[in-house]
């Protein structure tokens, strides 16, 4: 957990985190929440907002919906799309890392096969 922590707020890598929205947790979240939110910076904290799903709206802009996951209330985005997205995008952005940009035009999409996830 403390790992977890510590991730979240950049310590183990570069990450920017403006806002952190926890939606509907159950009602036994709060109580984890009291020692989570110890392991947190100030700054951090402020970050962090519990809120309901029917308060999305105040902290996203017009038509939010169309992108969150299906599996989450008032969701209209594929969940299974949204994982085969950020898939190839993280294929794309590690085949971009170890073998430079894209060679002679072709799309990376077309040697999904060569790229494996996890490879340096």
């Amino acid at each position: 957990c403390l790992q977890f922590m510590k991730a979240l707020q950049g310590e183990n890598f570069p990450v920017e985190v403006r806002r952190f929205l926890i939606v509907d947790p159950p009602s036994w979240f709060d109580k984890i929440w009291r020692i989570m939110k110890t392991m947190l910076s100030a700054d951090f904290q402020k970050c962090v907002h519990i809120i309901p799903n029917s308060q999305l709206g105040v902290f996203f802009g017009d038509g939010y919906r169309a992108y969150l996951p299906d599996d989450m209330s008032g969701g209209n985005c594929s969940t299974d799309d949204m994982i085969q997205d950020f898939i190839e995008y993280r294929k794309y952005v590690e085949y971009v890392a170890t073998c430079g940009d894209e060679e002679d035009g072709e799309d990376v999409a077309d040697k999904e096969g060569e790229i494996e996830l996890g490879t340096p």
